[in-house]
């Protein structure tokens, strides 16, 4: 149980510095001795409340309502949204035709990790971003560090409850730092890795994206029967193309895909050296602009061995002499509308999880499906300060039948500069 919850630690506190990209984000700019430096950043707060399902029905594993499964009490909380404060800096120059530099950032929620709301608990600053990249603009880029993956980057940057809290508020301690937003109901955490990436240069409105990354180990998060594999002859591959359409009615289309492996090492590990898990996963969403402030968000995955929630979590079953993998899916619909300073949102999401040719559906607690609906009120109070009002309701269901639910509000302020 220690080990799943350090293991949502670590999923929750990745929430995405890559917000940076997004319009309401200010860098303040300097130039010194040919360097362009770039500081920008996030603070943000909010007040949680989650009323959980006080039924009898037994819990889901791997669901992620109620956090700590059924006759749950009321919770609140005062805590970061899915995004935590983060701090980013970037540094470039410019040498002939060749544009280099490097990227770090530094982010910490609100909620402490050593040690819960006790007296004398403090939080964590975390590393989790920091690359280099250079190139020109008739060759594209390369980025050799860590940053964030492919893979379900574009669906998180376009969750209207990226700047709010959506599902998962009000966590127990040891969960982690931040709340889900749509994390497990409607797409796999995009998470962060070790890479060497190439980015096309802008192909009439298209870019296309490779990357090598570090493959990741797999996780028993709902505490079945995943198996641990932590060995990786290869890296990981992911690829990604983006399409962006002007015109009459604006669009953002993309489509991207995930490759890896990962094998037993032996050891004290119960699985023995040769069995492995082969990951497959594709991806494709949109976002159609069809009148003036309205924006409709679709977005699809599917993979088998890519596991639920997190990336490879729950991603196969070890039954004593093989290791079969598991399949996934998910979906989000979405919709919101801005009108002047206020933008309205309504979104809806699932992830389910397949039980593997090797174990039996029938009185398995492993989660089939997570879901929610999130409605939201987004107010620009002045320019970069954006006041927060949502409402979700989540519900995990396993193979097994049984069913489990909570409804959360959450209430606060994200300030980008």
């Amino acid at each position: 149980m220690r080990q799943l919850k350090l293991a949502r630690v670590g999923l929750t506190l990745a929430a995405l510095l890559t917000l940076l990209i997004a319009p309401e984000a200010r860098a303040l700019s300097t130039e010194v001795k040919g360097w362009t430096l770039s500081l920008s950043g996030a603070v943000d707060g909010y007040l949680t409340t989650a009323f959980c399902d006080t039924s009898a029905s037994p819990g889901v594993a791997g669901g992620i309502a109620c956090q700590v499964g059924p006759g749950g009490e009321t919770r609140s909380a005062i805590e970061s949204g899915l995004l935590p404060s983060f701090l980013n800096l970037e540094v470039k120059t410019q040498n002939g035709d060749i544009e280099y530099g490097a990227d770090i950032g530094f982010f910490s929620g609100l909620s402490s990790t050593d040690g819960g709301k006790r007296g004398f608990a403090a939080t964590t600053m975390d590393l989790r971003k920091n690359f280099v990249f250079f190139g020109t603009k008739g060759f594209g880029t390369i980025k050799i560090g860590r940053d964030m993956g492919l893979f379900g980057s574009d669906a998180i940057l376009n969750d209207m409850s990226l700047i709010g809290a959506g599902s998962g508020a009000a966590f127990p301690v040891g969960f982690g730092q931040t709340t889900f937003g749509r994390i497990g109901v409607g797409y796999i955490y995009v998470d962060w890795a070790p890479q060497i990436a190439y980015t096309s240069p802008d192909l009439s409105g298209a870019k296309v994206t490779v990357a090598l990354l570090q493959a990741w180990d797999t996780l028993n998060f709902s505490g079945t029967t995943t198996p641990s594999l932590q060995g990786h002859k290869t890296p990981g591959v992911q690829a990604k193309v983006t399409y962006d359409l002007a015109g009459g009615v604006p669009a953002h289309l993309w489509a991207g895909g995930w490759w890896q492996t990962a094998a037993s090492l032996g050891g004290g590990n119960p699985v023995p050296v040769g069995e492995s898990l082969t990951t497959t996963a594709f991806e494709v969403g949109a976002t159609v602009t069809p009148v003036s402030g309205l924006q409709l968000m679709g977005y699809f995955y599917s993979g088998k061995g890519a596991g639920t929630t997190g990336v490879v979590f729950d991603a196969a079953s070890w039954d004593g002499s093989t290791v079969a993998a598991r399949k996934s899916m998910g979906y989000i619909a979405q919709a919101t509308y801005t009108i002047k300073s206020v933008k309205l949102g309504l979104s809806y999401g699932q992830s389910s999880l397949d039980v593997a040719s090797n174990e039996a559906a029938a009185a398995n607690p492993l989660v089939k499906s997570n879901s929610s609906v999130i409605g939201g009120l987004y107010y620009s109070l002045v320019p970069g300060l954006t006041l927060t009002a949502e409402a979700t309701g989540t519900t995990s269901k396993s193979h097994a039948g049984s069913s489990i639910s909570d409804t959360s509000v959450a209430l606060g302020s994200i300030l980008f500069f």
